[in-house]
């Protein structure tokens, strides 16, 4: 006869609900940031709010011991959020450049436009770089 094989998880109930809204927003902020530059903005939101389900179960599964693995996959899914949160707000920054260079990808249909899409892609970011820095006050070396 198969023993029964059911085992109790280690984690606290909060903790392991806390990980699966964890989980299901980091797919949904990876999914967003695949997307073009409309829909990919919100993953500055689900990113966000990613951090804080994986901080809080982090922080729920403080008393428990022998989970290392579980805190560092944890800890390393904050870190890659905190990233994308970034990404999604430099994404805003320079949203102009993008949106640009694929709109040009999309009409060009050789080599030589493509070429010219990218020197024009690097004009832009180059443009909206200056002024930053020049809104800001700073002078470039």
């Amino acid at each position: 006869m198969a023993e029964d094989q059911t085992r109790e998880s280690r984690l606290p109930p909060g903790a392991r609900r806390d990980s699966g809204v964890f989980m299901a927003l980091l797919a949904a902020t990876v999914l967003l940031y695949m997307m073009s530059i409309p829909i990919a903005f919100g993953v500055i939101g689900t990113s966000i709010a990613a951090a804080f389900f994986g901080l809080r179960a982090l922080y729920r599964s403080r008393a428990t011991s022998e989970i290392t693995t579980f805190r560092w996959a944890m800890s390393s899914g904050v870190v890659l959020c905190g990233f994308a949160a970034f990404m999604g707000l430099t994404l805003v920054l320079f949203r102009e450049p993008v949106q640009e260079r694929q709109d040009c990808m999309a009409r060009a249909l050789t080599q030589a436009a493509e070429s010219a899409c990218d020197r024009e892609y690097e004009e832009g970011v180059e443009q909206t770089v200056q002024d930053a820095f020049d809104r800001v006050g700073i002078t470039r070396p």
